[in-house]
């Protein structure tokens, strides 16, 4: 029998602790490091993405929280917000981020896991779970969704922003390693274990997220992958260009771009009617 949900959520955690959010010699954190394209070129084309999924959440209100926040908040999402809530299970995640997050007093910092939040039901106008979910164990997923939908407000929004296990890019990975019979391997700047993730199809999150009491809708939150923007964009003025015909493709053809994308995102309000629980 392999590992436990609980097993497999302090794995992450100790990965976390000891690894991802750990300040290298530069200042940068290894898990920037490991899957950021810090060229200019590619965070010009993220910062729109991140502007155009802000714009699903409510603008401003009192409490926003941050689901699993790590070392770097989403402070752009909460501009206008009285109060920024970042939550998340690495101690060393939260050191951080009241370090560079620039927060302020607006900035609330709470050491807890996203599946047993210590909130009470409908605090949260605005939830934001961003690369969260799918480094949680499964039956960890269902917990977590039910989760940040109890403490949301009636009238709320949550924003999850999730791994696509159907991109693109995630299937041509597997048509080389099933050509080359092993592993696709890439060579990784910082010597680091690797860190649990299990991602699930759109359509079982669907069915998990409504049975949570949730009303979810589907968008393409970026095409690109790290490794797609590395080895197919230049990081000049073609590389501009090439960018801003994909972000357009994100934002206009997203019946394609959806369940192509690399990762996607997920407004969820909850339902109107309550989900049916069996004993």
């Amino acid at each position: 029998m392999g590992p436990g949900t609980r097993e497999l959520k302090e794995r992450v955690r100790e990965y976390y602790d000891r690894h991802g959010w750990r300040s290298l010699d530069n200042g940068s954190l290894v898990d920037v490091r490991l899957f950021v394209d810090q060229r200019e070129v590619s965070q010009a084309y993220r910062t729109k993405e991140r502007r155009r999924d802000r714009e699903l959440l409510p603008a401003k209100g009192r409490f926003f929280l941050d689901a699993a926040s790590g070392a770097l908040p989403y402070v752009d999402y909460s501009e206008e917000w009285e109060h920024h809530v970042c939550v998340d299970f690495s101690i060393t995640g939260l050191r951080e981020a009241r370090r560079r997050s620039g927060l302020g007093s607006r900035g609330l910092y709470v050491n807890a896991d996203v599946c047993h939040l210590p909130f009470a039901s409908g605090t949260f106008e605005a939830v934001l779970s961003a690369h969260t979910l799918y480094h949680i164990p499964q039956q960890g997923q269902a917990e977590a969704s039910a989760e940040l939908l109890r403490v949301l407000a009636p009238e709320g929004t949550l924003l999850i922003l999730y791994s696509n296990i159907n991109s693109l890019s995630f299937r041509i990975k597997r048509l080389w390693e099933w050509l080359a019979g092993h592993p696709m391997t890439l060579r990784r700047p910082v010597e680091v274990p690797k860190v649990f993730s299990e991602v699930l199809p759109s359509k079982k999150l669907e069915a998990m997220i409504r049975d949570a009491g949730g009303s979810p809708v589907f968008r393409c939150h970026s095409f690109m992958s790290q490794q797609m923007l590395q080895r197919l964009i230049p990081n000049n003025r073609l590389g501009r260009w090439v960018l801003r015909v994909v972000y357009w493709f994100e934002t206009t053809c997203t019946s394609l771009a959806m369940p192509l994308g690399h990762y996607f995102s997920i407004q969820v309000r909850k339902s109107e009617t309550p989900p049916e629980h069996t004993r």
